[in-house]
């Protein structure tokens, strides 16, 4: 009877064996286009094609024919054979780019042909293009449309890239010039293009020689991002930083790569360092003919205002000072450029003696794309002589970029009555001479005669000391608010969880493929497919049965092609599981993908199934 039941099961596990099995790896469809750039241009204009061949196979394609280039002259050849091995995470792809450098030879709307190649056995070919070549005379210059402008945030200089070969993700710069004078601002923007949902970014500190710079805007998180197209292909982008930039020198200058470390999500684990392009600028010296007193710090729009004691200049009222007081004359420098990097005025007047300012402060404010602020300087001293006195013009000469020339910014002259003392019973008021030296009046405590008091109440950082403590309330008050939401159950929380649940499980399936475990791999993969569809739907499915699941499924909404994916993939998952020989590298590499995809299907169609029942 044993022996019976032993020959029995022998012959069902041979009949099993002998079947075909139903999950059978999916004939490889190549990725293959075709884009140009630009698609409007002049006669003069260089026109760049690019042929994208992408398989999972990782093999190359077995031949290739170029397209037909009718009205071009091919200047430049990416030869054939470049592909590489590209790795997308959890699987690997051969990726080849052919590029072309094309140069019109007449106007009109010129056609480049398809390319085709032969893989795998069959035959596969792109889709054309057409290019509008126009004459000097009749060329409207086609603006580049900046993707990043809506919201008021936008990339000065903005030109269309061209996506690298890995370009999941990557790293674009655009900046407003590049040619400027030294001092004068150049703004660098960087943008982040991507395919996929960015699951973390974080930038490296860029390094500089021969350049000043300023933070124009660089969000930590919650990047905004907009949908453009390059090349046929859909991206997301964000701006990820934008700098201005001041050089200390003439010459072609370089500014550096912008680095940072980047993920998508789903592959947190996967992170890679994306390298930005680097920007050379070409600095031109100062012109010759500078005013006297003029220092190269100030490059931009200036304007100077002056005030003694707190008081500014007002016609027929002249400034009354008190016999052998000292005064305080403060000088306001505003303006657009690098305020911070300016250096003291030298300030010359008769009856005073100005010597360096003892005091200063800077602050700096972004409007808009330019750098403005404003530095304040203090200048103490004594009057030598009693009577009417005048502080005079104080000029500032700086270069405007802008109108290529020198100007002076100049103040508004005040008036001074320096009230005579009386000494020794002897009335000074109708002697014109010189005060003495000795004469110092007792001061009375309504004005300050310090230094470091002048700093401590004057300077910008006393006012954050003075706003710590309410902004230390306000922080506590937000993140008891955060905490209290992030442990509330509410449907956003339950989708942040979910998605958390998702990345382990998609980094647990990545270390299974990567140690060619399939079973464990295809374990964890139906394992996330049911708990994705529970989280989504709110109850509990791993007991159905599979015809009851998909009658469920489609009651609660799901459409008929998506119910038979997940219906596929969860018997390809139990049948690999059990199947008496386990799967390739590329089968593994294509269910991961498969899986991914379709968890993100399952969310969409949950959502939508959800607003459906509200709106009933």
């Amino acid at each position: 009877m044993a022996t019976r039941l032993l020959a029995a099961a022998a012959l069902m596990v041979a009949a099993l064996a002998a079947q075909p099995t139903s999950v059978q790896a999916q004939p490889d469809q190549p990725r293959f286009d075709l884009s140009v750039q630009p698609r409007v241009g002049g006669i003069n204009d260089i026109f760049t094609v690019t042929v994208r061949i992408e398989t999972r196979s990782l093999a190359a394609p077995e031949s290739y024919t170029a397209p037909q280039f009718n009205g071009f002259s091919v200047t430049t050849t990416t030869p054939g054979g470049n592909g590489r091995i590209v790795d997308r995470g959890a699987y690997r792809r051969y990726v080849e780019l052919r590029r072309y450098t094309l140069q019109p030879k007449r106007t009109g709307q010129l056609r480049i042909g398809p390319a085709r190649m032969r893989y795998n056995g069959r035959q596969f070919s792109t889709s054309g293009a057409r290019v509008d070549v126009r004459d000097a005379a009749g060329l409207t210059k086609v603006k580049t449309v900046d993707p990043t402008a809506t919201g008021g945030i936008g990339a000065p200089g903005y030109t269309t890239p061209l996506p690298p070969e890995q370009d999941d993700m990557f790293l674009h710069a655009a900046v407003d010039k590049k040619s400027a004078y030294i001092g004068e601002q150049v703004t660098v923007t960087w943008l982040l293009f991507t395919k996929g949902q960015l699951g973390h970014l974080s930038a490296r500190p860029i390094r500089l020689v021969d350049w000043w710079g300023e933070t124009l805007y660089e969000p930590q998180r919650n990047y905004v991002f907009h949908d453009v197209q390059l090349g046929g292909t859909d991206y997301k982008v964000a701006i990820v930083s934008k700098r201005a930039f001041f050089a200390s020198r003439s010459g072609t200058l370089r500014i550096p790569s912008f680095q940072a470390n980047a993920s998508l999500a789903y592959r947190s684990i996967m992170r890679r360092l994306l390298v930005g392009p680097s920007i050379e600028v070409k600095i031109k010296p100062l012109p010759g003919n500078a005013p006297a007193g003029f220092h190269p710090s100030y490059v931009g729009v200036f304007t100077v205002e002056a005030a003694i004691d707190g008081k500014s200049a007002a016609p027929g009222k002249p400034i009354e000072i008190g016999a052998g007081q000292p005064i305080v004359l403060k000088l306001t420098v505003k303006g657009q450029g690098a305020v911070p990097r300016t250096t003291p005025p030298v300030i010359r007047g008769a009856g005073f003696d100005f010597g360096k300012p003892r005091d200063k402060s800077a602050r700096t404010k972004i409007n808009g794309n330019v750098v403005e602020g404003e530095r304040i300087y203090r200048y103490w001293t004594t009057p030598r002589k009693s009577g009417a006195q005048n502080v005079g013009v104080i000029g500032v000469p700086y270069f405007n970029p802008a109108t290529g020339r020198y100007h002076v910014a100049e103040s508004k002259p005040i008036a001074l009555l320096i009230k005579a003392g009386s000494r020794g019973g002897v009335d000074l008021t109708s002697r014109s001479d010189r005060l003495a030296k000795e004469l110092r009046a007792i001061r009375t405590g309504s004005v300050v005669d310090s230094r470091g008091a002048s700093r401590f109440h004057d300077g910008s950082w006393f006012w954050l000391l003075a706003l710590l403590p309410p902004l230390g309330f306000v922080g506590v008050v937000v993140y008891q608010r955060v905490r209290r939401v992030m442990s509330a159950d509410t449907p956003q929380s339950r989708r942040r969880r979910a998605r958390g649940k998702a990345r382990k499980r998609f980094r647990t399936a990545a270390a299974h493929l990567k140690a060619g475990n399939d079973r464990e791999l295809f374990a964890e993969l139906a394992r996330l497919i049911y708990e994705t569809l529970e989280h989504s739907l709110q109850q509990p499915v791993r007991s159905k049965t599979r015809p009851e699941l998909r009658a469920y499924l489609i009651e609660r909404g799901f459409s008929e092609e998506l119910v038979a994916r997940i219906d596929a993939e969860i018997e390809r998952c139990d049948f690999a599981r059990f199947a008496p020989s386990g799967a390739d590298g590329a089968e593994l590499s294509t269910a991961l993908e498969r899986t991914e995809e379709l968890v993100s299907a399952i969310g969409t169609a949950a959502s939508a199934a959800a607003e459906d029942e509200d709106a009933a």
